[in-house]
């Protein structure tokens, strides 16, 4: 399989991640599962970008690159809050 297709498939990875996350974040918050769901679209997130980074000379990869790229920032301000406003009783 190609690295753009891997970059793909972890770019719809990470967003059906946060729809689950988005959907049962009552259950999540429950079961204290809510912040390692948070690292987890993090690190596929990465992971996407990097793939995408390594496939950078097809179209698919050039937009992949770009879309995964703003997407990063923002989980990243995502986690950032998560962590700073999670822990503060």
């Amino acid at each position: 399989m190609s690295t753009s297709k891997l970059s793909l498939f972890a770019t719809l990875t990470h967003i059906i991640l946060l729809v689950i996350l988005m959907k049962y974040d009552e259950v999540l918050f429950t079961h204290d599962w809510e912040n390692p769901v948070m690292f987890l679209i993090v690190g596929v997130v990465i992971l996407a970008l990097i793939l995408a980074i390594a496939s950078r000379k097809t179209k698919l990869g050039a937009v992949l690159m770009i879309t995964n790229g703003i997407y990063t920032l923002i989980c990243l301000f995502m986690l950032y809050f998560a962590l700073s406003y999670t822990f503060k009783v």
